[in-house]
């Protein structure tokens, strides 16, 4: 984790993110679930693969299939598979995110959406040059993570907007979004 308050997350969580994971349906994908976290908004009736490098986790969940895989570049599915692709401060953690993006639209089915709340790099030049100061010690300290995060900017090419909101917080800002894959 980086340098995130606990009170903020928890915030950040229950006034967007978790609303939104239980209107979720169908396959689903958690990229880097960390302590699982997330799991117990999932609605029962989803099927839901949850991936990450190391595995935190031991509760067990019926719909909840559990796998531990290093998150490069390739990730471990057939086309189109899902129906959403869930993670939250987890891009921080990826060096080749256009890779991965691309890999999530692969796996994704038509119309599928990816949901997500990460902390990314802020629009005010200041809090930025911080940021990229930050970057050698954040990626030391805190699980490879940068706070000079962009990801986003590389959704526009493959995905549409469906949804995006921004919450200021000065060194550390945050996105929740959800895209929708373009028809393919």
């Amino acid at each position: 984790m980086c340098l995130k308050s606990n009170i903020k997350i928890k915030y950040l969580r229950e006034r967007f993110f978790n609303s939104k994971l239980k209107e979720l349906s169908g396959n689903i994908l958690e990229l880097g679930f960390g302590n699982g976290q997330n799991f117990q908004f999932y609605p029962s009736n989803c099927n839901i693969t949850a991936i990450d490098s190391k595995i935190y986790y031991t509760q067990e969940f019926n719909n909840i299939e559990i796998k531990q895989y290093t998150i490069d570049n390739i990730l471990p599915f057939e086309n189109q598979v899902f129906d959403y692709i869930v993670f939250s401060f987890f891009m921080c953690s990826i060096k080749n995110q256009k890779s991965i993006i691309k890999e999530i639209h692969r796996v994704l089915k038509k119309q599928g959406r990816i949901v997500y709340l990460e902390h990314i790099t802020s629009d005010m030049r200041f809090y930025r040059f911080i940021q990229k100061l930050l970057v050698p010690v954040t990626t030391l300290f805190f699980n490879k993570c940068s706070l000079f995060n962009k990801f986003s900017y590389s959704l526009k090419s493959t995905f549409k907007l469906e949804t995006k909101v921004y919450i200021p917080n000065s060194i550390e800002p945050y996105e929740f979004g959800i895209w929708i894959k373009h028809s393919t």
